[in-house]
């Protein structure tokens, strides 16, 4: 499972699973919050962080869906410990709410993994106004991370995942383009699909941002 990348050497894979990530590690008293664990890898990573013996808090839109995935996982394990914010990433008032109460019922948060992500939303802008899979994507998330940044810092050693995607690679921008080109097409006003390779164009933007963002996260934090 190890490779050289960059320098460093990387222990995963696309194809490495949660039992392979977190073979022998306990992961009791860690406070884990994950976006977007109704469905794919949002859920099972969830799931297998919370049977490490994590406490997760799950950060979704839809609550229902969310307490029943919650109690999907509590049939396998009884005892495992996981409870449910509700944070809608296409309204930053939703955000805020869910930070809020998140820093008020918490008093550490040791692992922010922000991993909800949407392709082809039902709707081309959010209630903010924004272009829906940007808003979602990123600025939910952009939002989210930032109102905990206290929290996490005073957690330390804390850390914040961002998920993202080989979808990166596939923005359809000109990197010998101006910078405001570029701004241009990374935020748009207002998503317009044309089919599936334009709602995949759209995505892969929104995941770029995710790159620049953890970059300059990684940056400010490091303190270079």
């Amino acid at each position: 499972l190890k490779r050289e990348c960059g320098g460093r050497k990387r222990r995963f894979q696309r194809l490495t699973t949660c039992e392979q990530v977190l073979f022998g590690i306990n992961l009791s008293g860690k406070t884990i919050a994950v976006t977007g664990t109704t469905n794919g890898i949002g859920i099972e990573t969830a799931r297998h962080l919370a049977l490490a013996g994590a406490h997760v808090i799950c950060l979704n839109r839809n609550k229902e869906l969310s307490e029943r995935k919650i109690e999907e996982v509590k049939k396998e394990k009884p005892n495992v410990d996981l409870s449910f914010i509700q944070c809608d990433l296409a309204s930053l008032a939703s955000v805020r709410a869910a930070a809020e109460e998140l820093m008020e019922k918490y008093q550490k948060l040791d692992v922010l993994i922000l991993n909800a992500g949407l392709m082809m939303p039902p709707s081309h802008t959010t209630v903010d106004g924004l272009a829906t899979v940007f808003g979602v994507n990123h600025v939910g998330h952009f939002h989210l991370t930032t109102l905990l940044l206290p929290l996490l810092k005073s957690s330390v050693p804390a850390r914040i995942v961002v998920v993202s995607s080989e979808g990166h690679a596939h923005t359809e921008i000109n990197p010998r383009g101006s910078l405001e080109q570029k701004l241009a097409l990374l935020m748009p006003e207002i998503e317009e699909h044309v089919g599936m390779k334009g709602g995949f164009t759209q995505y892969g933007r929104s995941k770029m941002c995710n790159v620049l963002f953890a970059m300059k996260l990684h940056r400010d934090l490091e303190g270079k």
